[in-house]
């Protein structure tokens, strides 16, 4: 977790270290991005500042005209109030959606500077505790804070200015009086409660991550802890990193409570004294009611602007100690990063590997592959208050061929060594020189896997990370001999199918010549067929030819066992039929969950005849071009999912029958339902009524063997081809739930 040294901060002292983090944004290469944002809130601002005074003058007129029973500027001022409200509420929409954008932007950019700086300072962690908290959380908070603080007091400082002239217009007294209580306020409450609050604050965000750290630790190691069987003591010592983050938490809360007491009590009292302080000129006549009603709405709005540290200490406190956490961070880095370059109070010690390479023209041939180390003295970076030597004036050299073994107690520097050597620590004097870092491989004592697959592990950091979309890199013809290889191995019955998988003409032509789009219209290759952009599918639509393999039929051939992912090779399919022909399909297990994703243009997917178990999948509602559906004489089970009432508005035929399906139809259906021609649902269990059909175009329709069906029957449903209602209760009322 490294060593932190934060001494106590009061309010005033973070300013300066506030800018400190701040200014690099606005002064770096995102300057003009960070002024422009500044701009517009600062006009959005302006805007609404004096929108707020238009409300004051229209709040006066309507208090007055109700006083004095003025119905006709009663009516004016109502007028007025619904004007201002029709521009204040856009602009406070767009000044909001500016604040947090600008924020997004700002943490994004200090987030990012941050974390490359980190990464590239090794020594930079043992100095800081939790920088993956600072750079996390720390940033987050200081960047929200920060913008909603900073614009808070921005409308503040416009509200004294544009409040001010009103309240002094009608009691130069009143404003001297605002003055001296809010000062008294401010400044008091920061003195009694502002340094605590801000120290607490400090003390809560380490222990937090302390305890963060905890965990995070036990789940990187709990199998060695699990043997160990050291899991007790590691739950103790979470305990007592809870118990500690709490008892500091409980005082901050006590601190709080009393703030927040002062606070009440001080608030209330704006409310009474602009009317103690104008009562004796009301009654006297000297001003109207409506003018009283101003002044205690400006003195409320100027006394909000001028005790905003007192309403604010909470978070003021706690932009101070992320400020403090923050710049804690930064120093060490930057102390890194001027250690790694060997400025500072250390000097004369070369790049070690990088810029060893380029002194290896100097070298003998027989040394080009070997390692020497020159007057080499180093310490620790990052520790200039207890500086650690770890090496000091070694020379060594090590041929090619040879090999050298480090001996030394636990804790001597033997790591620290081939730190310096591999570069990552760079304090001190003296020469590396070595092969180039691509010809250096270090093993670290504790083992590093990255996020990510198999194959990401395998080639980290090898520079050989490139993805590859083999279907769109192989061939046409080299995709189907593959699809066709890997099927061969499936089972007999897939052997026998692709065996069939050749080019038969012209003869004498190899499968690696053949086109499978030759023909005219199927192609030449046996159940793939090169319909093109189709403008119609199933069984009687062709389409434009585009020499593409744009359908797979295989339904003449037993096939068994699970969906094949295989044919994803061929990820221009816009038909996928492998519905089972004449008790032929023995395809089992669920319907595969990669066929939105393996093909994005399909619009026929036939899987009917088959041994599928299962639910119906939830991405048929995501598949824009899909048309036909077609799961039926399977084993499905469930429902009919509610998502389905956004399916792409082309589905025409919807086919589940014959399967142990239940439940209701959802009535969301009824907006995929527009296009349909062909509904079958028939030998199920469905329930409830078919009012959601009553807007398709239905031709052919099958809910038979239905008992639970019930309900009136839509006219487009009765009059379509192949309906009977045998076996349901169709035409008789539902009975009641």
């Amino acid at each position: 977790m490294g060593v932190s040294h934060q001494p106590k901060l009061k309010l005033v002292d973070a300013l300066p270290i506030w800018w400190r983090i701040a200014r690099q944004w606005f002064t770096g290469s995102a300057k003009w991005q960070a002024r422009a944002y500044v701009l517009g809130c600062a006009v959005l601002a302006c805007l609404t500042t004096w929108l707020a005074v238009q409300i004051s003058y229209a709040q006066k007129h309507f208090s007055t005209g109700l006083a004095e029973k003025d119905q006709v500027a009663w009516k004016a001022a109502v007028w007025e109030f619904v004007g201002i409200i029709c521009i204040a509420a856009p602009l406070k929409a767009l000044a909001f959606y500016t604040e947090k954008r600008m924020i997004a932007t700002w943490r994004a950019a200090l987030s990012e500077a941050l974390i490359t700086a980190y990464t590239s300072n090794s020594g930079a962690s043992a100095c800081v505790d939790n920088p993956d908290q600072r750079i996390t959380n720390d940033v987050a908070n200081y960047v929200s804070t920060s913008v909603t603080l900073v614009a808070l007091l921005g409308k503040k400082a416009l509200n004294c200015a544009a409040f001010a002239g009103v309240l002094w217009s009608i009691s130069p007294r009143l404003v001297l009086f605002l003055l001296g209580y809010a000062f008294l306020g401010t400044f008091g409450t920061a003195a009694v409660f502002g340094r605590a609050l801000t120290s607490l604050q400090q003390r809560i965000l380490k222990l937090e991550a302390d305890l963060r750290f905890g965990l995070v630790r036990l789940r990187e190691n709990a199998e060695a802890i699990a043997f160990y069987g050291g899991d007790a003591r590691e739950a103790a010592d979470l305990r007592q990193r809870l118990a500690a983050m709490l008892l500091v938490l409980l005082r901050r809360i006590s601190w709080l409570g009393c703030y927040e007491l002062w606070v009440t009590a001080y608030s209330y009292a704006t409310i009474l004294l602009p009317s103690l302080v104008l009562a004796p000129e009301y009654f006297q006549g000297k001003i109207p009611f409506g003018t009283l009603t101003q002044a205690s709405y400006a003195f409320q709005v100027l006394e909000g602007a001028l005790g905003l540290i007192l309403a604010k200490l909470d978070e003021f406190s706690s932009l101070a100690a992320e400020t403090a956490r923050l710049d804690g961070l930064l120093t060490a880095l930057e102390a890194a990063d001027v250690d790694a370059g060997g400025s500072g109070s250390v000097q004369g010690f070369e790049q070690p590997v990088a810029g060893a390479v380029g002194l290896l023209g100097g070298l003998g041939a027989g040394l080009r592959a070997g390692f020497c180390a020159e007057e080499l003295s180093a310490w620790v970076p990052g520790r200039h208050h207890m500086p650690t030597c770890v090496c000091a004036e070694l020379s060594f050299s090590i041929a090619l061929g040879e090999s050298l073994l480090v001996l030394g107690p636990s804790g001597c520097g033997k790591s620290s060594l081939l730190r310096v050597i591999a570069g990552l620590w760079t304090v001190g004097s003296g020469t590396v020189r070595g092969p180039p870092p691509n010809a250096l491989f270090f093993l670290p004592q504790k083992p590093f896997m990255p996020l990510g697959s198999l194959r990401q592990q395998l080639l980290f950091d090898s520079g050989l990370d490139t993805e590859l979309d083999w279907s769109a890199v192989l061939s046409l013809v080299a995709r189907f001999i593959a699809v066709r290889d890997a099927m061969n191995t499936r089972s007999p019955y897939w052997r026998a199918a692709t065996s069939k998988w050749t080019c038969p003409t012209p003869p004498g032509n190899s499968d690696s010549t053949c086109d499978p789009c030759g023909r005219e219209t199927e192609g030449n290759w046996y159940h793939m067929h090169c319909r093109g952009q189709s403008t119609g599918w199933g069984e009687s639509g062709n389409g434009v030819i585009d020499g593409m393999v744009t359908s797979s039929h295989i339904t003449s051939e037993k096939v068994n066992g699970p969906v094949p992912k295989e044919f994803c090779l061929l990820n221009h399919l816009r038909e996928f039929d492998f519905g089972g022909r004449e008790g032929l399909g023995y395809l089992t297990g669920p319907i595969p969950n990669w066929i939105d994703n393996c093909f994005p243009l399909i619009e026929e997917l036939d899987l009917s005849n088959n041994r599928l178990t299962g639910t119906l999948p939830e991405y048929l509602a995501k598949m824009p071009r899909l048309t036909e559906a077609k799961f039926e004489h399977n084993n499905l089970v469930g429902t009919i999912p509610e998502t389905y009432g956004t399916m792409a508005r082309g589905v025409r035929r919807f086919q589940v029958d014959h399967n142990h399906m239940s439940g209701t139809i959802p009535a969301s259906f009824a907006r995929s339902a527009q296009n349909l021609t062909q509904f079958h649902i028939a030998g199920n269990d469905f329930s409830g009524n078919l009012s959601m059909l009553l807007a398709g175009h239905l031709t052919t329709v099958l809910v038979q063997d239905n008992p639970k069906l019930c309900g009136m029957v839509p006219a487009n449903v009765r009059y379509a081809k192949n309906y009977n209602p045998s076996n349901t209760n169709l035409g008789k009322p539902c009975p009641s739930s």
